[in-house]
C-alpha cells in the first residue's frame, strides 16, 4: 500500500520539470515538432505517416495526434532516461531508501510524476483542436477525446518502458539509446503491420508487441476494452519489473545474463544451478510475462468496444446485423482505394474505412475484408479484372499538376454470384456506403428477381416542366423512383386495372390523379381485402408553369394558376372516403417553412417569397409519427402540398396514423387562380385560409378494411377483349382471417420529380439531399408496409465529413504560423521568467544568509 511520504517524491520529480531549464526545453521542442510535423506532414517515401493538415483538407486533430507515437520515440526516452540513473550515479538512490517508503512507493511516485508531466504535454493540444473546431465543419470532439484518453494511455507505458530501461544502467546515454531504438521499433512495427503486403497470418501477434499499434482504434474514435487493458496491463507489467530490478539490483548486463544463463539451464535440464535469488527472479520474472499474455488474449476476446466517434461513424446499424445473418454462404468483400489522391477527398476516406471496418467486425467469420491500395500494375490489373475502373483525376502542387489514375470501388462476391459498389459519384466519394453495401447484399442473396411491387401512374403526373398551351404533358418522372426500386427490389409487376391484380403482387403504388374507371377502383380495393398494401401518392391541384420565363427562372414568378382537380378529385374521394381519407383541392402554404429551391446557400426550412414548396421537419413538430418508415430522418420535403381529412368512423378495424401534417400557420389557398408573380415577401396576398390546427398531409392506415362496394354496387367485369360482363363471383367484403391490409396516402405526387435531382434546370447541388431523404422516406414506407424492414435503419444513416472551410492562403499561411509559434513562445517566455524569478529569490535568500 502506497505511504503518504511518496507524494514528497511526486511532487519533487514533477517540479524538476518545470523549476529547471530541462523541463521547458522538452516541452518546447516537443510542441513545435508536432505543429511543425501536424501541418507539414510525415513521408518516409516508402510510406507516410500522416498527410499534412491542408492537404488532407480534414477538420481534425487526427494527424496532430498520429505523429505522436513518433515523438513519443524521441522525448520520452530523453525524459526518463535520468529518473533512476541519474539517482544511482549520483548516489542519491540511498537517501532515497532512508525514506520511509517501499520500493513500491518509490516507482509509484516517479512513474506518475513522468506521466503527469507527458499527460501535460498532450492536453496541450487544446487550443489547436479548438481552432480547428472553428474553421471546419462537423469537427468530431468524440473522437478527439478518445485521442487524447489513448494518447494518455500510450504515454503511460512509454514512460513506464523508459523508467524500466533507466533502472538497469547508471549511464544516461545508455538508458536513452535504448528506450529510443524499442520505442521506434514499435512505431515502425505498427506501419509494418498497417501495409496491405504484410501476412495475414502474422498481422495479430507482430500488431500485439507493438505499443503504437493498439492507439489505431482510439485514433478512430474506438474505446476498445482489449486496447485499454493492454497498456494498463503493460504499464503494470514495466513497474512490476522495476520494482524487481530495484530490489534485486540488477544492472542491464546482469539481467540479461540470468535470463539466458536460466534458459539454458532449463533446456539442457542443470536444474541444480537454478538457486538462490536467480530462481526466485527469473521464476516470478517468466509468471509475470504469461500471466501478462494470458490475460490480453482473454480480454481481447471479448471484443468490446464504445464508439465515441461523431455520429457512430465506426459503428453500423442494426440492418447490418440482420442482412449479414441472412447469407446463404460467406461474403467476400474487396475495397479498391487509392491512397495518394487529391486532398480535397481525404477528408473523405476515414468514413469510407471505418464502414468497411465496422461491417468487418460484425460479420465475423461470415465476411471477409480486404482493402486493397492498387499501388502496383499487378493490383491495378487485378482492380481492373473486377470491374472497377480507374478513374483520371488531377493532382495539383505548388510546382505542378498531374493527371493520376485513381481507385475508388468494393467488390463483392456471395457463392458465384458477385457486384461493384462505386464509391465514386459526380458529387464526389459516397457518403451511404454502409445502405449501398447492404442494398447489393440483399439483391445477391436473394432467391428471386421479381419484386412483388406495382405502380400505376397518370400520364405526366410527376412533371414539372412548362407546359405549352394546349400540349399535353408527357414527362414522367416517377420513373426515377421506379429505378430506385428495381435496383433495391427487383422488377417491377406489370399490372393492369382493368382486369384482377395477380397474387404475385403484394404492394401497389398510384400516382397522380389517375382517371379510373369503377372496375378499376374495384380491382384495388378487393386487392386491400386480401391483404395488399396500396401505397397513394396523390394531386389534389392541377397547375401549370409559366414557360416564358424559362427553366431558369423557376421559382414564384413562373407559378402560373393552379386550381383544384375537380372531377377526378370527387370520383377519387367517392372511393377513398369509404376507407376513412379524404384528399381536399387545395394547395398549402407555409409562411414560415416554405423553401427558396433556387437558394444554393438553403439548408433549413424558412419564410421564402416561393412557398410552393414546404419543408416538414420533426423539430417543428411536423413529422409526427414513430412509425419505423419515419426513422432517422429530420425534414422531409413537400411540393405543392393538399390536406387530407381523417374519418376513422368510416372503417372502425382501422387504425389511423399520422405520418407528417402542415404547421399550425399554413394557409390553404383554394382558389382558381394564384400567380405568386415577383414578390419578396408574403404580405398582401390573398394566400388563403389559415389552418389554426395542424392538418394531415401523410396519413398511414393499417388493420382489417371492409369493402367500398356491395352486392349491389359491384361493377361489371371486362374480359380480356374488353367487352362488359357480369359482376365479379369472388367479391370479398371485407378481411378474413389474421390477415391486415395497410394504406398510405400522400397528398403530393412530386416527392420524387425531376426537381430533387440537383440537374443543371432547378435545384442546385447541395440541395440534392432532398431528393436522397424524400427517396429514402419512401422506400422506408414502403418496406415498413411489406414487413421487410432490413434497411430501414442504414438507409438513413449518412457520413458527414469532416471539411475544413477556411480557403484562403492568407489565412491559412496565419493560421500555421500562429499554431507552430504561438503556444512554445508563451511557453518558453513563461518558463524564462519563472526560472528568472527564482533564481532571484535563491540570490536573495543567499545574500540575507551571508549578512546574517
Amino acid at each position: 500500500m502506497l505511504q503518504k511520504e511518496w507524494k514528497y517524491v511526486y511532487f519533487r520529480e514533477l517540479s524538476n520539470y518545470f523549476n529547471t531549464a530541462i523541463g521547458y526545453v522538452f516541452a518546447v521542442v516537443c510542441l513545435i515538432l508536432n505543429f511543425v510535423l501536424f501541418f507539414v506532414g510525415v513521408d518516409f517515401g516508402f510510406f507516410q505517416v500522416v498527410s499534412g493538415f491542408w492537404d488532407g483538407g480534414q477538420a481534425s486533430i487526427q494527424g496532430y495526434m498520429t505523429i505522436l507515437p513518433l515523438t513519443f520515440a524521441i522525448l520520452v526516452p530523453a525524459i526518463t532516461m535520468r529518473i533512476w540513473a541519474e539517482e544511482k550515479k549520483s548516489g542519491t538512490i540511498e537517501l532515497l531508501r532512508t525514506l520511509p517508503l517501499t520500493d513500491v512507493d518509490l516507482v509509484m511516485a516517479k512513474f506518475l510524476a513522468s506521466w503527469t508531466y507527458v499527460c501535460i504535454l498532450i492536453l496541450a493540444s487544446i487550443p489547436l483542436a479548438l481552432s480547428v473546431w472553428i474553421i471546419g465543419d462537423n469537427f468530431d470532439w468524440g473522437t478527439t477525446i478518445t485521442m487524447w484518453l489513448g494518447a494518455g494511455l500510450m504515454a503511460g507505458a512509454y514512460v513506464a518502458l523508459g523508467m524500466t530501461i533507466s533502472a538497469l544502467t547508471e549511464e544516461q546515454i545508455v538508458s536513452f539509446i535504448l528506450t529510443f531504438l524499442i520505442s521506434l521499433i514499435f512505431f515502425v512495427i505498427n506501419f509494418f503491420v498497417a501495409s496491405q503486403h504484410f501476412p495475414d497470418s502474422w498481422r495479430p501477434l507482430v500488431g500485439f508487441l507493438s505499443l503504437s499499434y493498439h492507439y489505431n482504434t482510439f485514433s478512430i474514435g474506438l474505446l476498445s476494452l482489449g486496447d485499454v487493458f493492454y497498456y494498463a496491463s503493460f504499464i503494470a507489467l514495466m513497474l512490476i519489473f522495476n520494482v524487481f530490478i530495484l530490489r534485486n539490483q540488477l544492472s542491464l548486463i546482469g539481467l540479461v545474463t540470468g535470463v539466458f544463463s536460466s534458459l539454458a539451464n532449463v533446456f539442457t535440464f542443470q536444474f541444480e544451478k537454478l538457486k538462490g535469488r536467480s530462481i526466485i527472479f527469473n521464476f516470478q520474472f517468466w509468471n509475470v510475462v504469461l500471466v501478462f499474455i494470458l490475460l490480453n488474449a482473454v480480454v481481447a476476446g471479448f471484443r468490446a468496444q464504445l464508439d465515441w466517434s461523431r455520429d457512430g461513424k465506426n459503428s453500423v446499424s442494426d440492418s447490418t446485423e440482420i442482412v449479414l445473418e441472412k447469407l446463404n454462404n460467406p461474403l467476400l468483400i474487396e475495397a479498391y482505394i487509392s491512397r495518394n489522391m487529391p486532398g480535397e477527398y481525404l477528408a473523405l476516406l476515414e468514413p469510407l474505412y471505418a464502414t468497411l471496418n465496422a461491417i468487418d467486425r460484425v460479420g465475423g467469420d461470415r465476411v471477409q475484408l480486404a482493402i486493397i491500395d492498387p499501388d502496383t500494375p499487378e493490383l491495378r490489373q487485378q482492380a481492373e479484372e473486377r470491374g472497377i475502373r480507374g478513374e483520371a483525376l488531377e493532382q495539383r502542387d505548388d510546382v505542378e499538376a498531374k493527371v493520376s489514375l485513381l481507385y475508388f470501388g468494393v467488390y463483392m462476391q456471395l457463392g458465384e454470384d458477385s457486384t461493384i459498389v462505386e464509391l465514386l459519384s459526380q458529387r464526389g466519394l459516397v457518403t451511404d456506403l454502409e445502405y449501398r453495401i447492404l442494398k447489393e447484399i440483399k439483391r445477391l442473396n436473394r432467391d428471386s428477381d421479381e419484386s412483388g411491387i406495382a405502380f400505376v401512374e397518370a400520364p405526366g403526373s410527376m412533371t414539372a416542366y412548362p407546359l405549352q398551351r394546349g400540349q399535353p404533358p408527357t414527362k414522367d418522372n416517377i420513373s426515377v423512383f421506379q429505378q430506385l426500386v428495381t435496383e433495391e427490389k427487383g422488377q417491377l409487376e406489370q399490372i393492369n386495372l382493368t382486369r384482377p391484380i395477380p397474387s404475385t403482387v403484394e404492394t401497389v403504388f398510384l400516382t397522380g390523379m389517375p382517371r379510373l374507371e369503377e372496375i378499376e377502383f374495384y380491382h384495388l380495393d378487393q386487392f386491400l381485402m386480401r391483404g395488399g398494401n396500396l401505397i397513394l401518392m396523390l394531386r389534389g391541384v392541377d397547375f401549370q408553369l409559366n414557360s416564358g420565363g424559362g427553366m431558369q427562372q423557376f421559382g414564384g414568378a413562373s407559378m402560373g394558376f393552379a386550381q383544384p382537380a375537380y372531377e377526378d378529385l370527387h370520383r377519387l374521394n367517392t372511393w377513398l372516403g369509404q376507407y376513412g381519407i379524404l384528399l381536399n383541392g387545395n394547395l398549402v402554404i407555409e409562411p414560415e417553412q416554405g423553401l427558396l429551391i433556387n437558394d444554393p446557400l438553403f439548408r433549413t426550412p424558412r419564410p421564402q417569397p416561393y412557398m410552393g414548396w414546404a419543408g416538414y421537419t420533426r423539430e417543428d413538430g411536423n413529422l409526427v409519427s414513430n412509425d419505423p418508415a419515419m426513422s432517422g430522418f429530420d425534414i422531409l420535403v413537400f411540393p405543392w402540398t393538399s390536406t387530407l381529412d381523417v374519418r376513422d368512423a368510416a372503417q372502425p378495424n382501422v387504425n389511423f396514423e399520422t405520418l407528417v401534417q402542415t404547421s399550425g400557420v399554413a394557409l390553404l389557398r383554394d382558389t382558381t387562380a394564384m400567380d405568386y408573380g415577383s414578390i419578396n415577401n408574403v404580405e398582401g396576398i390573398d394566400a388563403g385560409e389559415p389552418v389554426n390546427t395542424p392538418r394531415p398531409v401523410a396519413v398511414l392506415a393499417s388493420g382489417k378494411f371492409h369493402s367500398a362496394f356491395t352486392r349491389d354496387t359491384l361493377p361489371g367485369t371486362i374480359d380480356e377483349e374488353g367487352n362488359p360482363g357480369d359482376p365479379p363471383a369472388d367479391f370479398r367484403e371485407g378481411q378474413v382471417g389474421d390477415t391486415l391490409s395497410k394504406l398510405a396516402v400522400i397528398a403530393t405526387p412530386y416527392m420524387i420529380t425531376d426537381l430533387m435531382m440537383g440537374d443543371r434546370y432547378y435545384i442546385p447541388m447541395p440541395n440534392f439531399e432532398f431528393f436522397r431523404v424524400n427517396s429514402a422516406f419512401l422506400m422506408n414506407l414502403l418496406e415498413q408496409m411489406e414487413g421487410d424492414t432490413d434497411l430501414i435503419a442504414a438507409r438513413s444513416r449518412v457520413s458527414s465529413p469532416a471539411r475544413i472551410v477556411l480557403q484562403s492562403s492568407i489565412l491559412r499561411f496565419l493560421f500555421t504560423v500562429f499554431h507552430i509559434f504561438a503556444l512554445p513562445v508563451l511557453l518558453a517566455a513563461y518558463g524564462m521568467l519563472r526560472l528568472v524569478s527564482r533564481n532571484r529569490r535563491r540570490g536573495v535568500e543567499s545574500a540575507g544568509g551571508s549578512n546574517g
